[in-house]
């Protein structure tokens, strides 16, 4: 939060020379920042009382740069000109920056429910599904269409809001978990055990 604490703002650390600096944004409310693919320009959906969508922010100068027109919420660049993100409840798409084309529904709503537990690698997304009975972590292949189970997970093992990221040097997918994850107690029944 700004120091006036009526809006908000985004700093970036030179992990290098330790400088921080604050992104020179002309908006009052950021959220979800991601990097655009040159690494010229901070991705973030803005709140404006008419709609919210996501800019494209330059670092050096703080122009921005609507990039989406439908009410995307976060988004990832997977190339210098190609977005991949999330409407609020409306599966996964990948739109073109600089083209007056649609956007392509890549993954649609039943099989993709989530805002922000996802990340692009590989030539495809890994994601949290969330159902009644549990949660699950699949690999969308964009090659084959198809989804790849990765793991099965109790109910309430990721916050609600959480990110997921791939660690590429490890090998490992990273998750933001819940604190009070859900235990369950099941009831078996099997010849060997006695009413």
């Amino acid at each position: 939060p700004a120091e006036d604490e009526n809006h908000d703002q985004i700093y970036i650390l030179d992990l290098t020379s330790h400088k921080l600096v604050r992104l020179p944004s002309p908006h009052m409310e950021h959220n979800r920042p991601t990097w655009s693919f040159d690494d010229g320009a901070i991705i973030a959906a803005i709140y404006d009382l008419e709609y919210t969508d996501l800019h494209q922010i330059s670092i050096l100068d703080g122009i921005s740069e609507r990039i989406t027109f439908d009410g995307g919420i976060y988004g990832e660049m997977i190339s210098d000109n190609e977005l991949l993100y999330v409407k609020r409840g409306k599966g996964l798409w990948r739109k073109k920056i600089e083209s007056d084309g649609e956007p392509v529904n890549v993954i649609k709503k039943p099989n993709f429910n989530t805002a922000y537990a996802w990340t692009y690698h590989n030539n495809g997304v890994y994601h949290r599904h969330f159902n009644k009975s549990n949660e699950q972590i699949s690999f969308f292949d964009f090659d084959k269409q198809q989804n790849e189970l990765i793991a099965i997970l109790p109910r309430r093992n990721f916050q609600f809001y959480g990110t997921l990221t791939y660690a590429q040097s490890e090998d490992k997918l990273i998750y933001t978990a819940t604190k009070f994850p859900q235990s369950d107690i099941k009831k078996l029944e099997h010849p060997s055990i006695p009413r």
